[in-house]
């Protein structure tokens, strides 16, 4: 069972895995969002940019990042962020 939570808290979202906790076996999380969009994004040569860039790729996250946060925000969007081991 520790496993199985350790590989959720990677895989969702912080507040999807706390109302898991709160649900204890039941696993139904099932809930009507209407329509929905999801956006997948990848950095395109990543590797290569850092390359080129060096510290500078930070800014460069941060300025990615920042315009997605005020894109979300113009909209009434969501962001979450998932994080890969």
């Amino acid at each position: 069972m520790n496993k199985s939570n350790d590989i959720l808290s990677i895989l969702l979202p912080k507040f999807i895995k706390d109302k898991i906790d709160k649900l204890g076996g039941d696993r139904n999380l099932a809930e009507d969002q209407g329509e929905v969009s999801i956006l997948f994004c990848d950095i395109m040569d990543f590797d290569k940019i850092i390359l080129k860039e060096g510290k500078k790729v930070v800014q460069l996250l941060d300025y990615t990042f920042r315009m997605f946060d005020q894109l979300c925000g113009t909209y009434g969007v969501q962001k979450i962020e998932v994080k890969f081991p």
